[in-house]
């Protein structure tokens, strides 16, 4: 939406929109913030129950995983402060229009299903339970064919 204002993807072309463009930012830091798995917004469920699975199963991978989240969390907080907390030095940036009531309409249901599933998740994870389970007994049932398979193989050498 902001692209189509701009018509710019570079993040040093966007310093400080936070003052011109409010509810744009309160959107992008919202979204933000859940993309990097702050507590009580959806993307901190996904990333704590993988992460939870992971360390179960393979803790040197999940710990590699854990520090990519830290990184890529660092990165994204970065990133959205260049675009929209520094100090606003463009001056084609002063005239950017915020969004209209077309735009925020879009965005107003994706933002309360981002804190709906962060708050309340049961209703999606129930309903991908049983598939969730099944694929953990594939993938249980493979590891131990694979396993049943070298076995044999380094017995018989």
């Amino acid at each position: 939406m902001i692209y189509e204002r701009k018509h710019s993807r570079l993040i040093a072309d966007y310093g400080g929109i936070a003052k011109v463009v409010p509810i744009f930012a309160t959107f992008l830091t919202i979204v933000t913030l859940s993309s990097i798995g702050l507590p009580g917004t959806n993307g901190f469920v996904a990333e704590f129950l993988v992460l939870v699975g992971s360390f179960q199963t393979v803790p040197w991978m999940a710990t590699i995983a854990a520090v990519g989240v830290i990184l890529s969390a660092a990165y994204m907080l970065w990133a959205l402060q260049r675009i929209l907390y520094n100090p606003l030095d463009k001056p084609s940036n002063e005239t950017l229009t915020d969004l209209n009531w077309r735009e925020i309409g879009l965005l107003a249901p994706l933002l309360f299903l981002i804190i709906w599933m962060g708050v309340y998740p049961k209703p999606v994870l129930s309903r991908m339970e049983a598939s969730a389970a099944n694929f953990v007994q594939q993938v249980e049932l493979r590891a131990a064919s694979q396993q049943a398979t070298m076995s044999a193989s380094a017995g018989g050498n």
